[in-house]
């Protein structure tokens, strides 16, 4: 179906005629793999509508996968600190073994993830399609050969099977159904999918798919946008920046830059400098019952992080590196978050949030620019 506008969607829904809403993976990437997010959980809130929220099986198997590779990858980068830890600080081999037990660094990761998953599932009552049921083989050969959406023309159209196969389930389901699918994807094949499709729906953004279904509750908005913005009246805005500071004090910042010498560079700080203002118009509505209502919305926070570098030049002759010094150097940096904030409906000056989350990842790309030692003389 060719791109709607936000009036002809919210149409189709007053109408009744939207009956599945999906994400895509990339989706689930966008929130860390975190199946508790709330932005993920406020999924849920289908579980009591004519409408059903749906899951292909090859998005499942991709991001179990996903969540399987960040366990193992992060597991072996915590034993290797372990190591590291045993040889520089000689621990007990108790201390040592509790220490791997509390953080359940030999546990089954496939028992772990599968566990996490049939939690999010139970707690969003998600259903999932299985392409056995729903996948017309014969339209996926066509679509590869033929180069139709999502497939391109390139050397890479294999690694768009899981997307044409996703995608001919949710189809074939709204097929079935006579019914419209929302989808939320950021991946343009889905885009150019849709196009052609009679049934697909595609947004980008998750808040803004479930802002659809909660325009009623508008007016709350207002209302918290000015009580998260003044500080001496409100409880909300101390909520909202306590939990602003924890986040900044819990960056971990991948420092790049540039030098003609050889550099190492080590993360020294992180200290938050204030935020732009949140605006009306950036909030939006993604979840709401009879006695609360849930805010998602980007904030800018202006953050200063302070790297050391640590300098050295290639000697050829002796094939080893000469040191050359150290130096500090601080950049003022805006990291985007993304808040989700649940208030009560009707609130007052001493109310604070009900729940408040930063749901964006603490590791932060900041670019130092030119780097180099710095050689003014030390003062007496």
């Amino acid at each position: 179906m060719p791109t709607l506008t936000d009036i002809e969607l919210s149409k189709i829904i007053d109408a009744g005629d939207l009956g599945l809403i999906t994400i895509d993976t990339n989706i689930f990437h966008r929130f860390g793999y975190d199946l508790t997010s709330p932005s993920l959980t406020a999924l849920g809130q289908f579980a009591k509508s004519p409408i059903a929220f749906v899951l292909p099986d090859i998005i499942e198997g991709e991001v179990r996968n996903r969540m399987s590779g960040n366990s193992i990858s992060a597991t072996a980068q915590l034993r290797s600190a372990l190591r590291d830890f045993r040889k520089a600080r000689r621990p007990s081999a108790k201390v040592l073994a509790d220490v791997e037990a509390l953080l359940g660094v030999g546990d089954d990761i496939n028992a772990d993830v599968q566990g996490r998953w049939t939690a999010f599932v139970d707690a969003t009552n998600a259903e999932m399609l299985t392409a056995g049921e729903y996948l017309n083989s014969d339209a996926l050969v066509a679509s590869y050969f033929g180069t139709k959406p999502p497939f391109e023309a390139n050397e890479e159209k294999k690694a768009e099977f899981p997307d044409a196969i996703a995608l001919l389930e949710l189809e074939a389901r709204g097929e079935r159904d006579q019914k419209y699918v929302l989808a939320v994807s950021k991946d343009k094949g889905w885009s150019a999918f849709a196009n052609d499709a009679k049934w697909l729906i595609i947004r980008d953004e998750l808040p803004v798919a479930l802002g659809f279904f909660h325009r009623a509750d508008g007016y709350v908005v207002g209302r918290a946008v000015t009580m998260l913005e003044d500080a001496e009246k409100f409880a909300l805005a101390d909520d909202f920046d306590r939990e602003v500071v924890k986040f900044v004090d819990n960056i971990n910042p991948l420092i790049e830059a540039d030098s003609f010498l050889f550099f190492d560079a080590d993360f020294v700080s992180a200290e938050y400098e204030g935020r732009d203002a949140v605006q009306e118009h950036d909030v939006t509505i993604i979840d709401s019952d009879k006695d609360s209502v849930t805010l998602a919305f980007d904030a800018i926070l202006k953050v200063n992080i302070t790297a050391e570098f640590s300098f050295s030049i290639h000697d050829s002759i002796d094939d080893d590196y000469l040191t050359l010094g150290t130096t500090e150097v601080s950049r003022v940096v805006e990291v985007e978050s993304h808040v989700v904030m649940k208030v009560a409906r009707e609130s007052g000056p001493e109310d604070g949030a009900i729940s408040l989350e930063i749901e964006t990842p603490r590791f932060v790309r900041v670019d130092f620019g030119e780097v180099e030692p710095d050689m003014q003389p030390d003062e007496d």
